[in-house]
């Protein structure tokens, strides 16, 4: 059963709206994690990857109920993302936690934006299956980052 909450980050849509567009989350493709991760692009031998095409996915996952702040060199990431893109420098400071999730035996981290967190911590709990709005802004040498633009909390 799908809950009625399913929030989207103000922020994303204020930078959606400056680049003269809307967001459409018919973007999102359908796909698991594992066929998320294994068609994001890695630069081999670099420090960082920085993904300039608007990769999208919408998955399907188990909140671990672990969170944490985002470190330092996904944020440097992050930061390389949002001006390679042309994205007001500000946009970087919008992803300052992290959300675990599990699908089958992987656990992933992923950046949720501040406004996200809020609305997250409320509905979300340890075991949720969620739906995530999720973008591949990069790597840090082989570690993938996507960020999450939307969630859904499908059950708790």
């Amino acid at each position: 059963m799908i809950r009625p909450a399913s929030y989207l980050a103000v922020a994303f849509v204020s930078v959606v709206a400056l680049a003269g567009q809307t967001p459409d989350w018919s973007d999102y493709k359908p796909a698991t994690v594992a066929a998320a991760w294994s068609r994001a692009t890695v630069i081999e031998g670099t420090d960082y990857t920085i993904e300039t095409k608007n990769i999208k996915y919408a998955v399907e996952a188990v909140y671990t109920g672990e969170h944490r702040e985002v470190g330092s060199p996904r944020r440097k990431l992050i930061g390389g993302w949002v001006k390679a893109l042309g994205h007001p420098k500000q946009f970087a400071e919008t992803f300052e936690h992290e959300i675990e999730i599990r699908n089958g035996k992987d656990t992933v981290w992923l950046p949720l934006q501040n406004a996200l967190v809020e609305p997250f911590a409320q509905e979300a709990r340890s075991g949720s299956q969620l739906r995530l709005y999720i973008m591949y802004v990069g790597a840090v040498g082989a570690d993938r980052v996507f960020v999450v633009n939307r969630f859904q909390v499908l059950s708790n």
